[in-house]
């Protein structure tokens, strides 16, 4: 064996040693990198719930296996009773969206009152899948409590159903990641304590005046308590004539509640809204820390959640 053959094969040798340490390193690196990027970002359960389900509607899953169909989208939902038979024959179901029937009849452009229903406990327990369920355009003012039967619902998002008041039951989802009461009435809601894993929590267009405390909740990841389209008094939309809601929360009040809101150790976002063009200024002013005013995402007329 020559030595030239040796140092050849040495140094093709600690070559390859060499990139193995690095690939190492680079998958370590990666591995750490993608960890953090997943971190960062704000939960998918929003994406989840407001996807858009067209084609998965009864007429698509009547042609399915219905043993297999996961998701199932609901328009002009009409029955009192919630679920219906039509949806019972999914067993398997995961993801419910279903909105009330329009509240404007075009055929003469009359007017009818929000869809009343009543949820039948045994018939939504028989859903042992379920873990998200979106529901709009129905007339619940009390929080329907219901829906706590289904304990392993992940997201859940009661919008435009002219809710009044959030009840400490609302404790029981203690799985739920994210709770989406966007358009209705609450002026406050209660503490949140047992809602460990919630990430997304949306409170757009109600009557807040006090920001929540919500520093039980370290999972919190975005928190939305700002205002839509910059609707005061007019109607949301033709089909939901009802009078809008408006967050109207004074910081200046409030900047201690506010500054722990955004201290919480996953926060990512927190959107805000105020009728007072001076306040960006002044709580900016007032918090001082860049890296907690970089959280502060202020939506004058459209927090995107429309």
């Amino acid at each position: 064996m020559s030595n030239g053959w040796f140092f050849k094969e040495s140094a093709v040798f600690y070559y390859l040693r060499s990139m193995r340490y690095s690939t190492l390193i680079l998958f370590l690196l990666l591995q750490f990198g993608i960890a953090q990027s997943v971190e960062g970002q704000v939960a998918d359960v929003e994406k989840i719930l407001f996807k858009n389900n067209n084609r998965k509607n009864l007429k698509w899953a009547d042609k399915q296996n219905p043993d297999e169909v996961k998701i199932l989208y609901i328009k002009d939902y009409d029955d009192e009773i919630f679920p219906n038979e039509e949806i019972l024959k999914y067993k398997n179901i995961e993801h419910i969206y279903v909105a009330a029937r329009p509240l404007l009849i075009h055929v003469n452009d009359s007017m009818r009152e929000p869809l009343k229903i009543v949820i039948d406990t045994v018939r939504l327990a028989s859903l042992s899948n379920l873990s998200y369920l979106r529901m709009e355009q129905f007339d619940f003012r009390s929080f329907p409590t219901e829906l706590t039967i289904v304990r392993s619902l992940i997201g859940l998002a009661l919008n435009n159903c002219l809710i009044e008041r959030l009840p400490t039951e609302i404790n029981r989802f203690t799985q739920l990641e994210g709770l989406f009461l966007r358009q209705n009435r609450l002026s406050s809601i209660p503490r949140l304590s047992m809602l460990k894993r919630l990430k997304v929590l949306d409170l757009c267009n109600n009557s807040i005046e006090i920001v929540p405390d919500l520093s039980e909740n370290k999972a919190l990841e975005e928190v939305y308590l700002a205002n839509l389209n910059g609707l005061r008094e007019s109607p949301y939309t033709w089909t939901w004539p009802v009078k809008l809601n408006v967050n109207m929360v004074d910081y200046q009040q409030q900047i201690t509640a506010l500054v722990n809101l955004l201290k919480l150790p996953r926060i990512l976002k927190l959107h805000l809204y105020s009728s007072k063009p001076s306040d960006k200024r002044d709580i900016k002013s007032a918090i001082g820390d860049k890296t907690l005013i970089k959280k502060i995402i202020w939506q004058p007329y459209d927090c995107g959640c429309g």
